[in-house]
């Protein structure tokens, strides 16, 4: 949609947007680990955990605007703080009345966020995963706060892990 009413492709868009104009340093595909030292993917076989070569053939064909880029995680952290900064009301890349409807325009799953209001908390959260690195973020809109977890590895266990983590982190800021 937005490659048609913008006639640019998805890459020159993502390009522009934010490796030019939120300097977020964002690349495509799997972090480098083939010629810098980046950190490696793993998928799990026969139980066993499998480290994943950036050159590897992970295409997601169709769904690859819904993921298949990289960023570290500092310049994650600044995407995200442009959300908690929208989400309380001030404008900086886009509106914050835009940020809120990314985040809330729709109930229980808005725009590519999980809209979830649970024990007066209101969330925010994404995940995702190439199968061999899986992301989990909450931002709870009440407080304020982000929750950022990366791991490099992708299987049940590893989403587990993760919840609990993530229960705990936010269970040692939250008091």
């Amino acid at each position: 949609m937005v490659e048609k009413v913008t006639n640019k492709s998805w890459e020159a868009l993502v390009e522009h947007v934010f490796n030019k104009e939120l300097k977020l340093n964002v690349k495509f595909s799997w972090p480098e680990n083939q010629k810098q030292k980046d950190t490696w993917g793993h998928s799990f076989e026969n139980d066993q955990l499998k480290p994943i070569p950036s050159s590897s053939e992970s295409h997601l064909d169709y769904t690859e605007p819904a993921g298949d880029l990289n960023m570290k995680l500092k310049d994650y952290i600044k995407y995200i703080q442009l959300n908690l900064q929208g989400l309380s009301g001030k404008d900086n890349y886009l509106k914050s009345k835009t940020y809120k409807f990314i985040h809330t325009g729709f109930e229980n799953y808005s725009l590519g966020w999980y809209n979830i209001i649970e024990n007066g908390t209101e969330l925010s959260t994404h995940s995702g995963t190439a199968f061999t690195y899986y992301t989990l973020v909450h931002i709870d809109r009440i407080t304020g706060k982000a929750f950022i977890i990366f791991t490099n590895s992708f299987n049940p266990n590893t989403q587990q892990g993760v919840r609990l983590l993530m229960r705990k982190l936010k269970e040692s800021w939250n008091h």
